[in-house]
């Protein structure tokens, strides 16, 4: 899949990463379509997981309904750009601004204490 050959050498567990923060996170894919996911902070990236019956999965985020472009669910902290939507609705945009994956994520928090 274009653009996602650097996740085939990516260790989650290496020693100089560590988890900073973890929750469950929606990623919005459309008006009607949305992912279930679990957000990984790590020291130096973002890590989403798709949620996929009780596991959750490292792989290219798309939806089966969608037809929209497969995003990376890894993004590195000094790829990425942040904005908030609505604070109220805990809606926020990420731009993935890595020239191999480039890509936006519209996402929103499950929880109010995120």
């Amino acid at each position: 899949m274009k653009g996602m050959g650097h996740l085939h050498n990516m260790r989650i567990n290496a020693p100089h990463r560590k988890l900073m923060f973890d929750g469950s996170l929606t990623l919005v894919i459309d008006k009607s379509h949305t992912l279930e996911l679990l957000g990984l902070l790590m020291t130096d990236c973002l890590v989403l997981l798709q949620k996929q019956d009780a596991r959750y999965l490292l792989k290219p985020l798309t939806s089966e309904i969608s037809a929209s472009e497969p995003k990376a669910p890894v993004i590195m902290l000094t790829d990425m750009h942040l904005s908030t939507i609505d604070k109220r609705e805990k809606r926020f945009i990420i731009m993935n601004k890595n020239p191999k994956t480039p890509n936006l994520y519209e996402l929103r928090c499950n929880n109010k204490d995120q």
